[in-house]
């Protein structure tokens, strides 16, 4: 049975918005992993919402060193894959010994009817509507 751990939608929202700015974002979202085993996960899922209007769902598989976005669109998001990349780096660092295993490069791919990386698997369904992006979300994570 696979370990996974579930992040907050606000997680994302708070990790993108920051004041901070990109480099000091990690600060503001270091309590949410604090008593979580990440290091030990199968998967980690992350829901985000985009403009209010869209939700994807990004996925970090630590013991892959991969880093998953998926959106029923098809649109690409280097910059949620970047993000979620750095923040895996940042509780690495923070977790000393035990996160050895989130510190360096990490594989990252976009998962989508049209916009997935090379050799990403190309096998989710298109949202042909405006307004099942949530539920292409959540079957996502199954």
């Amino acid at each position: 049975k696979p370990r996974c751990e579930f992040f907050s939608s606000f997680f994302y929202a708070i990790l993108r918005n920051s004041k901070r700015g990109k480099k000091g974002c990690y600060e503001d979202v270091k309590r949410w992993g604090r008593k979580k085993l990440l290091e030990k996960m199968d998967h980690i899922f992350f829901p985000i919402n985009i403009s209010n209007s869209h939700w994807c769902l990004g996925v970090v598989l630590p013991k892959l060193k991969l880093i998953r976005y998926y959106d029923s669109l098809g649109g690409g998001n280097q910059e949620c894959l970047d993000r979620l990349e750095g923040y895996m780096q940042y509780e690495g660092r923070s977790r000393g010994e035990k996160g050895k295993c989130l510190l360096g490069a990490w594989k990252k791919e976009n998962v989508g009817p049209r916009a997935s990386t090379a050799g990403a698997p190309d096998t989710i369904p298109r949202q042909l509507d405006g307004c099942s992006c949530g539920v292409f979300a959540c079957c996502f994570a199954d």
